[in-house]
């Protein structure tokens, strides 16, 4: 069944389920989350209609609370954290104000300490009041008293706020005798304070000319958010709002007293309330103003901004919204400009009723055709810059294309109506999403106080950019924030997505994962359980929980098929997720599938020279250098490397990481120099975008501490690797992988100096970790074990060298397919102790056994095929079978000195294990 608009799903709800419309509308099918939410506020407002006596239930149990309430106003010279309360300031319908100085000693300080009444905790809950508390403490405005802390204690819940030593907005006027032209002043600074407090999602419900204090510097502060509302509050807050009816009612809207759900619009008519107060003196205007004010909701003010907008009219002698006929334009022209008098005033009206008219018309429209025309060539000079029939235009890099974007956006005028704010944040989006986000963070700084930009959204951005640049700890104290207040199902989604990110990112597994969970518990629609499912994945696979990674990816690539999703880019993402799962299990034919796939669709929809491109050739990348296929997974990195380049040319989070794929690839290849580059390369992108403690340092570090082992400069490599190490403690990562690298780093750096006490020791505290991590199973614990085993060997320890070496070929045998070319290197070193105790006939069984994995999976002229062909020819040799030994070591050299030169080190150790064979042949 399909529905037009929330209002129809309602109806349908109202007929079909009508004992239970929630569990009504969680069962229709095909409903997106905007209209579920709408719906699902409708619902609401149906059940607080019929609930409203529950307050008074609510109230009849509540005597010996309220005997409580009275207790709080004698407090003074209490204390509550570090104030002591020293003079009752006022009461009213939420609690007491105390004025309260500090007693730690630290500084001098003065605040003011509302204690709110037992009675309001009990109907609003501890809960609810320190979320709205939160909302407030957000609230940054030069006329709003800021709330500074909150808390409960013995007396109960309480907000510390801002002391304003000052007068009621009342009283100032009065006092200052202002005209009406300064008193309007003054209200339209009101105004902005409660236009401010909207865009932030806080209703203040309470606003009267006491709640306005005026300071000595004589500018208002808007104080008491005791009783704010967040916009879109939970169902159960009736009861509040039912309490709310009965303060300030003469301040207070029609739909307030009636215990409705409030708006934006209850603190307008709230505002007209006041400005009927402090206007002493009305003309029609000001009237018409006040008036319409304090219509009926359809027909008030939208908004306390449209009320500040006609007053600065009025102000100015500019027509008002409401009054805008062609003798009032006319007039208020005249006022705005007086006429020498001894021109006839007669002849002066006609005119100016007749071509005001004409003018103010015609000006409007070139206002309107103005605005579309700047924003209509904004756009083509944007879309003409990469225009593939524009020349040379097409191969721009995005992060140029941006750029020219925000110049021209930048060049155009303001307008009044948010387009230009709008394009601003869509443009900021555009850079995040290309990786760019210096330029898009100082976008976002220069919107922080518009108007017209929701502040949720732009403290979402904000922390997107916190997180991609290494500052989780900054991103996660905002986004915890806004995890705890009421949120769309759509913008939960986005953040505990973030968060959970930022959480993973230092190393907090339980809480990104529990997070997640947590909100796969809502009611979300298929694509957002999908997002969901594929961060799920993701962290698993940070801790190489590898199986509960395969779960996760499986739900949600079932999801998509089964949900008649049809968002190929969201599809992409499933497939690589999915892929990489099934590649840790070595399910690689599978992988590669998923792999092309990806290719095939992202290429259709992105096409081979737009960003997103790169993630795929990055992959594929990975997935090659995985399996033993270097060249292969080298051209793919190349492949990434050339996009990266064009569109995020200083770097990017995943620039760094096609470039760690490539180095690994080439140190696969023995090619050191250029991996030494291509790290190098990676260090100065870094320092272009990440601050110098990130986990991306602790990589290259470790990178060029073994690249420097390699050449050695062994005092070099020590350096590095312990650089990582201190790197990696300032990141604060629990990266207890990225540790089990640098120690088997520092290992080989202690068997290079013939430290094997050393090595031992560090390569034990490996297998700990890895089996802590990993159960003792696993393709990581095999490879530790081989090297454990291997320096056991070089100690003449074969006791324990040969059990710890069996044990890690039966792990790797459980962890690898069969003939996998990883299994070669386990088979070499089982071979070596069983030469060196001259058990030969085992030793030649397994390096047999080697060479043929060896060739299979890296091919003959890959150096480890070569190397493993020599220990075969010293094993031959010890058996004193020199015509198996011969023409292996022989092939071997000949290939080594036409492809590698005389003085490559493998050429000058095949040619010695030649000479020894030909030397005891004669």
């Amino acid at each position: 069944m399909k529905f037009n608009d929330s209002l129809s799903v309602f109806e349908y709800l109202l007929k079909e389920h009508p004992n239970n419309l929630i569990a009504g509308l969680e069962s229709l099918e095909n409903i997106n989350s905007t209209l579920f939410s709408e719906v699902e506020q409708l619902i609401l407002a149906h059940n607080q209609n019929q609930q409203q006596t529950q307050f008074h239930q609510s109230i009849s149990h509540s005597t010996e609370l309220l005997n409580d309430n009275s207790k709080i106003e004698d407090l003074i010279g209490k204390n509550i954290s570090h104030f002591t309360l020293q003079r009752l300031l006022g009461s009213g319908g939420m609690g007491v104000v105390y004025l309260a100085h500090r007693n730690d000693g630290k500084f001098e300080q003065t605040v003011a300490i509302k204690i709110i009444y037992p009675t309001i905790t009990a109907l609003h809950g501890p809960q609810n009041l320190t979320r709205e508390a939160q909302y407030l403490a957000l609230l940054n405005h030069p006329n709003i008293a800021g709330v500074l802390d909150a808390g409960e204690c013995e007396f109960g819940m309480y907000m510390v706020m801002e002391y304003i030593e000052g007068t009621t907005l009342v009283s100032y006027c009065n006092e200052q005798k202002l005209n009406t032209k300064q008193r309007l002043t003054l209200f339209c600074k009101v105004c902005d304070a409660v236009s401010y407090a909207h865009q932030n999602r806080v209703i203040h419900a309470d606003l009267k000319p006491s709640n306005i204090l005026v300071n000595k510097q004589g500018e208002p502060k808007l104080v008491d958010f005791g009783v704010a509302r967040t916009i879109n509050n939970e169902q159960t807050d009736f009861v509040v709002n039912e309490y709310i009816k009965a303060l300030s009612q003469e301040y207070a809207s029609p739909e307030q007293l009636a215990g409705q759900t409030l708006t934006t619009q209850s603190d307008v008519y709230s505002l007209g309330k006041i400005l009927e107060t402090l206007s002493r003196h009305t003309n029609n205007d000001l009237k018409t103003i006040i008036d319409e004010s304090l219509l009926e909701i359809e027909k008030r003010y939208p908004s306390a901004f449209h009320l500040k907008s006609d007053i600065i009219n009025f102000l100015a002698n500019r027509p008002i919204s409401s009054n805008k006929r062609p003798i009032n334009r006319a007039l208020k022209l005249l006022k705005r400009n007086p006429i020498s008098s001894a021109l006839s005033i007669g002849l002066i009206t006609s005119i100016c009723i007749f071509s005001y008219s004409l003018w103010n018309k015609n000006l409007e429209l070139q206002i309107e055709k103005q605005t579309s025309d700047n924003i209509a060539n904004f756009m083509v000079n944007v879309f003409d810059i990469s225009n593939p029939y524009n020349g040379e235009n097409f191969n721009i890099p995005i992060k140029d294309v941006l750029l020219s974007a925000k110049n021209k956006l930048d060049a155009l005028p303001t307008d009044n109506n948010g387009i230009k704010e709008s394009v601003s944040i869509s443009l900021a989006k555009a850079y995040i999403g290309a990786g760019v986000f210096i330029p898009a963070k100082e976008m976002l700084e220069q919107l922080s106080n518009n108007q017209y930009v929701n502040k949720q959204e732009l403290n979402y951005l904000q922390s997107k950019i916190d997180v991609k640049t290494g500052k989780y700890k900054l991103a996660i104290n905002k986004l915890e924030l806004y995890q705890n207040i009421k949120l769309t199902k759509s913008e939960l989604v986005d953040n505990s997505k973030l968060l959970s990110e930022a959480y993973r990112e230092i190393g907090d597994y339980s809480k990104s994962t529990n997070l997640l969970l947590e909100t796969l518990t809502k009611k979300l629609t298929p694509t957002q359980q999908i997002n969901i499912y594929l961060e799920l994945a993701t962290t698993s696979f940070t801790i190489s929980n590898f199986a509960q990674m395969l779960e996760y990816a499986e739900k949600a690539m079932s999801l998509y098929n089964n949900s008649q999703i049809n968002r190929k880019p969201l599809l992409s993402e499933v497939l690589s997720v999915y892929a990489g799962a099934l590649e840790e299990f070595d399910r690689m034919e599978e992988a590669e599938k998923l792999y092309k796939q990806k290719l095939a669709l992202d290429l259709e929809v992105f096409g081979e020279n737009h960003p997103h491109t790169a993630i795929i050739y990055n992959l594929l990348s990975y997935f090659h250098d995985t399996k033993g296929e270097f060249q292969t997974a080298l051209n793919f990195a190349e492949k990434a490397i050339t996009l990266h380049k064009k569109h995020t040319p200083d770097g990017s989070n995943l620039y760094i990481a096609t470039l760690f794929n490539k180095a690994s690839s080439l140190g696969q290849l023995r090619k050191d120099k250029e991996t030494m580059e291509v790290l190098l390369e990676a260090e100065k992108l870094c320092n272009n975008f990440l601050p110098t403690n990130h986990f991306n340092y602790v990589v290259i570090y470790n990178g060029l501490g073994a690249l420097y082992r390699k050449q050695g400069d062994l005092e070099k490599s020590k350096e590095y690797l312990y650089k990582a190490l201190d790197t990696l403690l300032l990141s604060n990562e629990n990266h207890n992988q990225m540790l089990s690298y640098i120690y088997g780093n520092l290992a080989s750096l202690a068997i290079e100096n013939e430290d094997y006490t050393e090595a031992r020791t560090l390569y034990e505290k490996n297998l700990t970790i890895n089996k802590t991590e990993f159960g003792g199973k696993g393709k990581r614990v095999a490879q530790n074990m081989k090297h454990l085993g291997r320096v056991m060997r070089m100690q003449a320890n074969y006791d324990e060298a040969i059990p710890m070496l069996i044990h890690a070929l039966d792990t790797a045998l459980e962890a690898y397919k069969p003939q996998h070319a990883r299994l070669a290197e386990f088979h070499t070193q089982l071979a070596l102790a069983y030469k060196d105790t001259e058990q030969l006939k085992q030793a030649l069984n397994h390096q047999i056994t080697a060479v043929s994995i060896a060739e299979k999976g890296y091919g003959f002229d890959n150096y480890i095929t070569q190397s493993m062909q020599l220990i075969l020819a010293e094993i031959y040799l010890a058996q004193s079978n020199f015509k198996s030994a011969l023409p292996i070591a022989q092939q071997t050299y000949n290939y080594l000195l036409e492809n590698k030169g005389s003085t490559h080190s493998q050429t000058i150790e095949a040619k010695h294990i030649l000479d020894n064979i030909q030397s005891q042949m004669l």
